[in-house]
């Protein structure tokens, strides 16, 4: 069946919504203007709490560095090949499982990866859903929330051909901000092919939206100034495959990012959502690219087909922006932004005490029940934010940045 006659036997578009329904107090219909890759209209919001800590320069978007020729990744079946030294990237460890690999699957990848992507999709692409759920339907999505922006730099030779491509991530749109049901659609104005859009789409859209090519193409993403340190939990997955690794960092920030995790430990808290934050708060650039790799089969497992992330540190960045200093320094500020409360406690041996512990006699019970009544009993200096002393007891708070 040819290209043309699927698009004939496509299944009838839904419905978009009507000009009665709910609106989310976030995104409203008809209200985005399409966003060029080279300009943005981004308005900045104001400068989040936690994210104003951080006392870190802001990064020149015009000071960044590429380098158009990115590495891939080896693969564990030897069928490609690095196109620059394999010391610049590191393999994220976490690896995204595609598909369960059939015999003809696999007679196909003993051709190459190539050849069996050019097998399972349309051409260029390394995904499938339909004829109009593109990869360019997904970034326009991101593009149109208004809530990251995406640079390409095309080649001058061949002006079709996306060299590198930069993002600056400003929000990340929660369920709750998203303001209706997750599969209520949403107007998409700049993709006519099929334009509506619903929750489900939009996180779909984190993962297609970079899937571009892989071996030979990078992406640069940061964390915008504005963005605030808070993010729906689906989000830390993404950032599991996509996002930064400690392996990348220089010995300085690395010593800044172990301090981090001594000083704001977190019960239970997978070592990638350390890394998210500290991405976040000290605004950490990341380039990443992909490629494939075979699982072969073992024991119960069937062999699989896996997309591998792979990870490069940006050298231009400022080695002080995140080192032990600044980690301190934001930790610091974080204490004297919190209520200022006197940490003196009501001495336990004043006048009134020793009276009533002496007339207690030898009793221990009576004695330790008179010290922890006292102990119960606020200072004079505390109040209702007694409990605030230390900003991050309060680990629900923490773990939604």
């Amino acid at each position: 069946m040819t290209s043309q006659e699927k698009r004939i036997t496509i299944t009838p578009k839904p419905k978009l919504p009507s000009s009665s329904s709910p609106s989310s107090s976030l995104i409203s219909q008809n209200r985005f203007i399409p966003l060029s890759p080279y300009s943005s209209s981004y308005n900045p919001r104001p400068r989040p709490t936690y994210s104003a800590l951080a006392h870190i320069p802001r990064m020149s978007p015009n000071s960044t560095s590429y380098n158009k020729s990115p590495s891939t990744a080896s693969s564990s079946t030897n069928i490609t090949k690095s196109s620059l030294e394999k010391s610049e990237f590191y393999e994220n460890p976490n690896r995204h499982v595609i598909k369960i690999l059939e015999p003809l699957e696999e007679k196909k990848l003993d051709q190459g990866f190539v050849a069996l992507t050019e097998y399972l999709y349309p051409k260029n692409t390394h995904f499938y859903n339909n004829d109009w759920q593109t990869r360019e339907y997904y970034e326009t999505i991101l593009q149109e929330t208004r809530l990251i922006v995406v640079y390409h730099t095309y080649n001058k030779e061949n002006p079709k051909k996306i060299e590198y491509s930069k993002v600056k991530i400003f929000k990340v749109i929660s369920l709750e901000e998203w303001g209706n049901k997750p599969h209520t659609n949403k107007v998409l104005a700049g993709y006519s092919k099929y334009p509506a859009y619903n929750y489900y789409d939009y996180q779909e859209a984190w993962y297609k939206t970079f899937q571009l090519r892989n071996f030979n193409h990078t992406w640069f993403i940061r964390f915008n100034e504005e963005f605030q340190n808070k993010y729906p939990k689906w989000f830390t997955k993404w950032f599991m495959y996509m996002g930064s690794i400690p392996e990348i960092f220089p010995p300085r920030i690395l010593e800044g990012y172990n301090k981090y995790k001594a000083i704001f430990a977190q019960e239970n808290a997978p070592p990638f959502e350390y890394t998210l934050q500290f991405s976040i708060i000290f605004r950490i650039p990341w380039i990443f690219s992909f490629n494939y790799t075979k699982q072969e089969a073992r024991e119960t497992s069937p062999p699989l087909l896996l997309r591998q992330y792979n990870v490069k540190w940006w050298k231009q960045i400022d080695e002080k922006q995140a080192d032990i200093k600044a980690v301190s320094d934001y930790h610091n500020s974080l204490i004297e932004r919190s209520p200022r409360i006197s940490t003196a406690r009501t001495a336990i041996i004043d006048l009134d005490t020793i009276e009533r512990i002496q007339a207690a006699g030898s009793s221990k019970e009576e004695i330790q029940k008179i010290l922890n009544e006292v102990r119960r009993s606020p200072a004079s200096s505390e109040d209702i934010f007694q409990d605030l002393q230390d900003p991050y007891d309060n680990e629900a708070e923490f773990l939604n940045f």
